[in-house]
């Protein structure tokens, strides 16, 4: 097994995995009655609605594109003309994605329905929100 390379003696397994953490890192989240403050309260993971972001990377790719058709004369006096086609292909690929999050969409709408929890940002029972 080859040694360190050179200048990069430090950086040895004994001395990388007896590193100190910057503060203790605790075994389990601390017991509500522990936390007065509440700063171990469970995450939950963000669900927002995906099919904005795919609509705004075919209109990444599309305007590229059509910037880029513009400028055709000078890709080709460089010898660029494969980044038209790179957005075309991101414009493109971009369909089944925008269909796919339709779908995806649907589906979170149809789970919170059944779960009773109210769709969308800042939505409350009362107000639904957007979602």
């Amino acid at each position: 097994m080859p040694g360190p390379e050179p200048g990069m003696a430090w950086l040895t397994a004994a001395r990388y995995a007896a590193a100190p953490y910057a503060r203790p890192v605790p075994e389990q989240p601390p017991a509500p009655e522990d936390d007065p403050a509440g700063q171990g309260r469970r995450l939950v993971p963000l669900d927002p609605p995906m099919v904005p972001f795919a609509l705004g990377g075919m209109l990444a790719f599309g305007l590229a594109g059509l910037v880029l058709l513009a400028l055709r004369g000078t890709l080709a006096a460089h010898g660029r003309t494969e980044w038209l086609w790179i957005c075309l292909a991101g414009f493109l690929w971009g369909i089944p994605g925008l269909l796919t999050m339709l779908r995806h969409d649907a589906n979170r709408r149809r789970r919170r329905a059944r779960a009773g929890t109210p769709a969308g940002p800042g939505a409350t029972p009362d107000r639904p929100g957007r979602g």
